[in-house]
């Protein structure tokens, strides 16, 4: 029998305090955990399972509430956060992540070419000129090839 503080956030939002559970040797993975202090509540899709050793430091199980209770003894941990991303929070982390900064403006705008603007034509120089802008153009939209 062992004792784990565990508690569940729903994003930021703390909603079962941390508490002291006794675990029985049947239960063996994150998910019969989550079942139990949640009683079903909330549901499994998008629970993440994060450990630690009460240092303020957390880890993420990759395997999640599937992954082994054994691990805990293991590793000397004894603190389990189980965060439950809702829709609401999905689609937050989705527009925080389609903000775009200067910096990413930037690093779009250096994989595109830029060719200078072509000149007015009042001499052959100024023909020219266009006509080798326009040609670079024209072989650079399949990208550029070297042979």
């Amino acid at each position: 029998m062992v004792h784990f503080f565990v508690s569940v956030d729903e994003g930021q939002k703390n909603i079962i305090s941390q508490q002291v559970i006794k675990i029985v040797e049947e239960i063996c993975t994150f998910s019969e955990i989550y079942e139990a202090i949640t009683e079903g509540v909330f549901g499994v899709c998008n629970v993440r399972v994060y450990v630690g050793k009460g240092d303020g430091k957390w880890n993420n199980l990759r395997e999640g509430l599937y992954d082994d209770i054994s691990l805990m003894s293991e590793l000397e941990l004894k603190y389990i956060r189980f965060i439950v991303h809702t829709e609401e929070n999905n689609i937050v982390q989705q527009n925080q992540q389609f903000e775009r900064n200067a910096f990413d403006i930037m690093m779009e705008h250096s994989h595109k070419p830029y060719f200078p603007s072509i000149k007015r034509e009042d001499t052959q120089r100024d023909v020219l000129y266009n006509d080798v802008i326009a040609l670079l153009k024209e072989n650079q939209k399949n990208g550029w090839r070297v042979d």
